[in-house]
């Protein structure tokens, strides 16, 4: 693969999950200042966007300086210790006061530390990436949980004592080996944010649909042919991710659900953009990544509040004139398609400010799009376009608007892919 179409893969999905509104979640010891050793700096778990009331110099990033303050110790991050692989874990579990505690990245051997069920008024426990094959059925002792990580272990499933966290906000669950969830997930009645993610889930219970207050919810890179019934009652969803599953369509108790305002769609079964996709006109971010899909319906003219439109890697010919109407957009990324025209239709677009055109099929690039009055930054690369389209899109182009220009003409195209010598401008 062609070293800028690797990094266009990867910077094509990391666009697309910060695109994610409601994923800007930020650290929060609400008590004070951070200090050192206090969660939030850039040695803490600044992507967990949790608050604890812990007071300022009591959340420590090593063992021994927690046993000596041990009265007063309420959070430990050993998450990126360098030693973390050799410190003696028992006299972690003598700091019965802890609320916070991150021991990810440290081999459990499998097993869940017997030692936790001491630490009786933990909120937030964190052991992703420890090796862990099961959770034990004693988990829901824990009862002051509010946050709870396990992503990259090997969990083929959670206990149905999960259920029991009454206080329970934030569940991840990411890449493990999932192929089912407990009914008992319906309990989490105040889940703000469900991931799980690149696990192995065929199905969801219809007991997910209890999830009232769950306002971000991950299931991409699963085995989800379908969603249950019971999902169009998630009241409170604004984000959902469901690309990478073998769904052919966007499921009607997604377009039916009024509220969200972040979807990400798309995978190899994915192959159409139902009609119905013109009712969520609260959606703020669309994203179709990686799919079959063919066609975009006119009726995307119905998403009056899109401020962000991805499209990549999909066998799409044409854009909708309809986009037109899209006044709202921000952002625009249209990358690895079949696409050879975009529609001339961005006049008045006063707050477009970021647009990609890149490895489609475009011989030009409209005039409306080259003198959008805020554009603040263009990309364009492109197998049929050559210096003298970069010369012209340059003289029509503002001198603040920031100009990357990609060459995939001739013998720079990504390798598989070679200019169509029939192609007409």
């Amino acid at each position: 693969m062609n070293f800028t179409k690797k990094v266009r893969d990867i910077l094509t999905i990391l666009v697309a999950s910060v695109l994610m509104a409601g994923l800007g979640f930020f650290i929060n010891n609400t008590t004070g200042p951070k200090q050192s050793g206090q969660l939030g700096g850039p040695d803490g778990l600044s992507e967990f966007g949790v608050e604890i009331s812990c007071p300022p110099g009591t959340i420590f990033v090593d063992l021994p300086t927690a046993i000596i303050n041990r009265e007063s110790a309420c959070g430990l991050d050993l998450g990126l210790a360098k030693d973390r692989a050799n410190i003696p874990l028992d006299e972690v579990w003598t700091l019965s006061e802890l609320r916070f505690l991150n021991i990810s990245s440290r081999s459990m051997l499998g097993e869940f530390p017997e030692g936790l069920r001491n630490l009786k008024h933990l909120e937030v426990l964190s052991v992703s990436y420890s090796d862990l094959t099961r959770l034990p059925t004693w988990i829901g002792e824990l009862e002051n949980l509010k946050y709870l990580m396990v992503d990259g272990n090997f969990l083929t499933e959670l206990p149905s004592e999960i259920g029991d966290f009454q206080d329970l906000v934030i569940l991840r669950a990411s890449s493990n080996n999932l192929v089912g969830l407990p009914e008992s997930i319906g309990g989490l009645e105040q889940l703000k944010e469900l991931d799980v993610s690149n696990n192995k889930l065929e199905s969801l219970p219809e007991t997910i649909g209890k999830l009232d207050s769950a306002s971000t919810v991950f299931l991409h890179a699963n085995q989800l042919g379908a969603l249950p019934d019971s999902f169009s009652n998630l009241h409170s969803l604004e984000n959902l991710r469901i690309d990478g599953n073998p769904m052919n369509t966007i499921p009607p108790v997604v377009t039916q659900n009024a509220k969200i305002k972040t979807l990400v769609v798309g995978g190899n079964e994915f192959v159409s953009i139902p009609k119905e996709i013109g009712d969520m006109r609260n959606l703020e971010s669309f994203a179709i990544i990686n799919s079959g899909t063919e066609f975009i319906p006119d009726e995307i003219r119905g998403l009056s509040s899109l401020k962000s439109f991805t499209l990549d890697e999909a066998p799409v010919k044409t854009l909708p004139s309809s986009i037109g109407e899209l006044k709202n957009l921000e952002v625009i990324s249209v990358s690895t398609t079949e696409i050879e025209t975009i529609p001339d239709v961005f006049s008045g677009f006063n707050n477009l400010r970021r647009v990609t055109l890149f490895n489609n099929r475009i011989g030009n690039v409209p005039e409306s799009l080259l003198s959008l009055p805020h554009l603040e930054y263009l990309e364009i690369g492109d197998r049929y376009l050559d210096q003298d389209d970069k010369a012209f899109i340059e003289s029509r182009l503002s001198d603040s608007v920031l100009f990357s220009w990609v060459d995939l003409s001739g013998e720079n195209a990504p390798l598989g892919v070679s200019p169509d010598s029939s192609h007409q401008d």
